[in-house]
């Protein structure tokens, strides 16, 4: 399968480079330069893959804020294939087929996908998606985030950033940091850079600069909440879609991420703070680096969530959290979408304990987790069952602590200081293609693990040889009607997807989405609408205590309608906290 997919993807890149050079594709300005894409004709897109938002982050600016690039201007610059992920080692990731072909440090690029027919009076609404990868894997070109059928699909612009990840994009040496960037990270500040791209040259590619929606998932997601904080991120973007996000997962500390910059900088035989020894190593001697480091760092620890992302930003000793932060109110009052999957954990407890694990080693895994305060209240909340093998019952605890009840609380606590409604989602289906698991682990195989909404927003898998059933063209049709409305206007349920489908899109007979989307016609009961109307599948409701805080349920044969999702584990969570 591994070979499959390489291959297949190799092609996909050959093709998309031959049909360019056998035909002009669609070319803009921006501000640097013109560009020229490639059409997508039979998916009624084009795509500007590689489009360049800052200057090469390499020699002496490595680990400075992004620059603009070198304008090349009047020449017209080719953006006809997939940029590579800037330097990472990506194995054995979730899911499989997010590492990039290629990597470089010279990689602050973007893919911008639009409808065929944009124009820059299109003024069409802007989606920028900021992928995931625990801040050190993963990138813009994953065959993931292709966004033809995303942009054809909801009438707007799908952009995908790349920015730096892992020691290359969040070391913190004492020498060259200041109080004023808030040790946020240069893979931060590269997001911002990305945002400010957007907004001055996005209309010539046919989109709105006033409607953009930022989102992301997984640490993507919890970037999005954490420019959803900060006044400096305020006027990039309109209203936020947060997929997923690990808000309980701690930040390092200053004093911890001094230790990792110490690391490295041991690793590569060079004094704690001296940039010129660190910049004279090549990106594939930081990233070793950066993994020895990120190793290493355990005997340091106070706390062992720290493991599962020991890279990102980091807060300072005064600084609040992104959760703490909703809290207080302290946030942009924006249009908001907010939710997960139904095993969040699963991919991380079986990642971290990789074989299987008998019963009497969850009580000390509670108490380097949670401490002696609150292992008994996680131990009766969670009673092992009589599988030997206790990994469901951690994944089920990772999952509601890190992921589903933080998330639950983010949500509450928009909603308690928000004049706009907020909207809550559960994604519960697994995909029904087990290939799309078959060179690694079988973890997530008949599970809605981590990143399984994304195999059909972005409705990308046929691109790599998978496939869908029909009941599941209905979940990605549902999935891609919801995120248009709300990109279009702010709310989930104000027009029907079809009203945003461009003219194009809608008239092509070849277009291969259609082909994928079909599906046969099947009559419905008089019992199944009573059922159905019943339910309200064709209805999100806003998340409230008034109605006992829905959330849409995003499942196969047809959606439904959760009220309080977990509530009783969440409600213990809230009780202990998520400071562990």
């Amino acid at each position: 399968m591994r070979i499959r997919i390489g291959a297949l993807f190799i092609v996909s890149l050959y093709l998309t480079t031959y049909v360019a050079s056998q035909e002009a594709g669609p070319t803009v300005d921006t501000s640097f330069g013109p560009v020229e894409g490639v059409y997508l004709n039979s998916d009624g897109a084009q795509a500007f893959y590689g489009v360049p938002f800052a200057a090469p982050a390499v020699g002496d600016l490595r680990w400075k804020a992004p620059q603009d690039p070198v304008p090349w201007a009047p020449e017209v610059r080719l953006a006809t294939e997939n940029p590579p992920g800037c330097p990472q080692i990506c194995e054995g990731v979730n899911p499989p087929i997010d590492c990039p072909a290629k990597t470089s440090e010279d990689c602050l690029y973007m893919n911008i996908f639009t409808p065929l027919e944009a124009s820059p009076a299109s003024r069409l609404p802007v989606l920028v998606f900021l992928h995931g990868g625990s801040y050190y894997v993963n990138s813009a070109a994953s065959p993931l985030f292709d966004g033809r059928y995303l942009a054809a699909m909801t009438s707007s612009v799908v952009v995908v950033p790349n920015y730096r990840l892992g020691a290359l994009g969040f070391l913190v040496l004492n020498a060259n940091h200041t109080s004023d960037d808030n040790y946020l990270g240069y893979g931060f500040q590269d997001q911002r850079h990305a945002l400010k791209f957007v907004q001055t040259n996005i209309e010539n590619f046919g989109g709105d600069p006033g409607k953009v929606t930022l989102s992301g998932q997984s640490v993507g997601g919890e970037c999005v909440a954490l420019h959803l904080t900060l006044d400096q991120s305020a006027e990039l973007f309109h209203q936020a879609i947060i997929q997923s996000p690990p808000l309980t997962l701690p930040k390092a500390s200053l004093d911890k991420a001094h230790t990792l910059a110490r690391l490295v900088a041991e690793y590569l035989n060079c004094e704690n703070g001296d940039i010129e020894c660190l910049r004279s190593k090549s990106a594939d001697e930081i990233v070793s680096a950066q993994t020895y480091a990120a190793e290493q760092i355990f005997q340091f620890l106070d706390n062992l969530f720290l493991y599962f992302q020991p890279w990102g930003p980091v807060l300072d000793r005064n600084e609040l959290s992104v959760l703490d932060r909703l809290a207080t109110g302290d946030f942009q009052k924006k249009p908001v979408v907010l939710g997960g999957v139904s095993e969040e954990g699963r991919w991380s407890a079986f990642s971290f304990l990789p074989t299987e694990t008998p019963k009497i080693a969850t009580l000390p895994l509670y108490l380097l987790l949670f401490g002696v305060k609150n292992t008994l209240k996680v131990y009766w909340k969670y009673p092992i069952n009589e599988n030997p093998d206790v990994r469901d019952t951690i994944s089920y605890i990772l999952g509601d602590y890190i992921w589903t009840c933080s998330t639950r609380k983010a949500t509450r606590d928009i909603e308690s200081h928000e004049t706009i409604p907020i909207y809550h989602y559960v994604f519960d289906h697994a995909i029904n293609d087990s290939a799309v698991w078959d060179f690694v682990e079988d973890w997530c195989q008949d599970y809605a693990c981590h990143n399984a909404d994304l195999f059909f927003l972005f409705y990308t898998l046929p691109l790599e040889g998978f496939s869908y059933t029909d009941e599941e063209k209905e979940l990605a049709k549902s999935l891609i009607r919801f995120w248009s409305n709300f990109i279009h206007t702010g709310n989930p349920n104000t027009e029907d997807w079809r009203n945003h489908i461009s003219p194009v899109f809608q008239s092509s007979q070849t277009s291969s989405i259609v082909k994928h989307l079909e599906t046969p016609t099947k009559k419905l009961s008089f019992k199944d609408i009573l059922h159905r109307a019943k339910r309200g599948v064709h209805d999100w409701p806003p998340y409230q205590a008034s109605t006992e805080w829905p959330s849409m349920w995003f499942k196969t044969p047809t959606n439904d309608i959760l009220h309080r999702y977990r509530a009783k584990y969440c409600n213990m969570w809230d009780r202990v906290g998520y400071n562990t």
